[in-house]
């Protein structure tokens, strides 16, 4: 019942980024909001992304970081992976070594397949047909606040709260009708009686 958040970043060129585009994520301060749905700006990304499989990965203080290749600062900017027809598969965008910030998958059709903010904010995931299929709410990298899913026909599937990376509280789910099919109830990420 429950929807796996499935991230990615592969495929794709070595290319190095430049770090001269507001969405490269590479200077400090904030970042002015990007626009994935802009084919200008998602060529743009693409262009100046590097393939994900090509990162390094190394351990620093107990903590893996993501490197470009043959490069001794941590990776900030866009990794990418394609489709085997050539259109994106998903863009990640990485920050210190870590992801952070905007990610998008789209299916081999270019329908937009999910959104999100990988650190903080909203992730919106949508079925091929177009319609949304999950929003679920992060901080800190963690799920928490409210997920809501819905099945392919727009009627609502099922709402509910986590907190720290863990479901809390009452979840209620629906039939395809939009009656409702059951209720449970977590604290700390697990079933309490009702």
């Amino acid at each position: 019942m429950f929807v796996a958040l499935l991230m990615t970043g592969c495929g794709g060129d070595t290319k190095k980024p430049g770090g001269d585009s507001p969405e490269s994520n590479q200077s400090s301060g904030e970042v002015a909001k990007i626009d994935l749905d802009d084919p200008e700006t998602r060529k743009r990304i693409i262009a100046e992304a590097i393939g994900g499989n090509k990162l390094q990965w190394r351990d620093k203080k107990g903590d893996e970081l993501a490197y470009a290749p043959n490069e001794q600062t941590t990776y900030s900017g866009w990794t990418k992976e394609m489709h085997s027809n050539g259109q994106i598969n998903s863009l990640v965008q990485y920050k210190d070594g870590k992801r952070d910030g905007l990610d998008a998958g789209w299916y081999e059709n270019g329908q937009k397949q999910w959104e999100g903010n990988y650190k903080d904010g909203l992730k919106t995931e949508w079925f091929e047909n177009g319609q949304k299929e999950l929003e679920a709410n992060y901080k800190d990298g963690k799920q928490d606040g409210l997920e809501t899913g819905w099945y392919q026909n727009g009627q609502k599937e099922y709402e509910g709260n986590w907190k720290n990376g863990k479901q809390d509280g009452l979840w209620i789910f629906y039939n395809e009708d939009g009656t409702e099919k059951s209720r449970l109830t977590f604290k700390d990420g697990e079933q309490v009686e009702d």
